[in-house]
């Protein structure tokens, strides 16, 4: 819930859950390009999200237990792709800073957490995300919904903010979603709907800032993302979030926001 590639960077992929999935990503068994990650909303590539954050893994900040959340990406930040690819992955990253401009630091600290969860991916309706519908199955487009990894002690890890960067540079991407189904997007066919509905399995500290200045190992796992946006933004129509607290729920409530997602895409011919 927000509250406000290149195969170059294998730094990035460090950690990536042990399985050591990225190992040899330019090996691409002769099939040229076969591989490009690209990070949504694509203004936040390099840049930590202007001290936004999303709190879908920090359910205890709501003193919620579960959660739904369809995050929508405007087909136009996926560009870079010459037709429709497979996704095969998606990779979060916890945000620089939350809370008031002086306080900085690792206010995140190493995470591994477990999660009841299931991950689905669908293009949406085709046309604006100011067009969606607060019905969450209204959202899927024409050829439905694809549930891409279900796992019931799913782990979120990451090793939490990085103190050393410089400021307005993003932690690396070490949140990995590795998904049993790729699924085939084609952005011609609407907008990229990543959903996800998640159960919290242990307790962990997501309690809400005011927190002192120089205050430096509290909270998370707070996942990078822009603060909710507003007409004559530019990000305002890029991306979008549907969320409730009661995943039974038909319906939800809209943020102007979502997380900053890494997609690695793989060349279905390829795969």
């Amino acid at each position: 819930v927000a509250q406000a590639g290149d195969d170059d960077d294998d730094d990035d992929d460090k950690g990536d859950d042990d399985d050591g999935d990225d190992k040899g990503d330019d090996d691409d068994g002769g099939c040229s390009g076969s591989k490009i990650k690209i990070v949504a909303p694509n203004k936040l590539e390099n840049l930590d999200g202007l001290d936004g954050s999303d709190l879908s893994f920090c359910l205890e900040a709501f003193n919620e237990t579960d959660l739904r959340q369809q995050n929508f990406y405007s087909s136009d930040q996926f560009q870079d792709l010459s037709g429709p690819m497979l996704i095969t992955k998606v990779a979060l990253r916890v945000t620089r800073i939350f809370g008031p401009p002086q306080v900085t630091g690792p206010i995140i600290t190493p995470q591994k957490v477990t999660f009841d969860a299931e991950f689905r991916l669908s293009t949406t309706p085709v046309g604006g995300l100011q067009g969606l519908s607060t019905t969450f199955s209204e959202n899927y487009g024409k050829n439905g919904v694809t549930t891409v990894l279900r796992d019931k002690t799913w782990e979120l890890k990451t090793e939490g903010n990085n103190p050393d960067l410089e400021e307005g540079v993003p932690n690396p991407f070490d949140i990995f979603i590795k998904l049993d189904t790729p699924y085939l997007y084609d952005p011609s066919k609407g907008n990229l709907n990543f959903e996800y509905i998640i159960r919290r399995l242990e307790t962990i500290n997501c309690s809400l800032p005011p927190i002192a200045a120089g205050e430096t190992n509290m909270l998370g796992p707070y996942i990078d993302a822009p603060p909710s946006v507003s007409p004559g933004d530019d990000l305002f129509n890029k991306v979008r979030l549907l969320y409730s607290f009661d995943v039974t729920s038909p319906v939800g409530l809209f943020e102007e926001a979502a997380p900053v997602a890494r997609f690695t895409f793989e060349d279905p011919s390829c795969n």
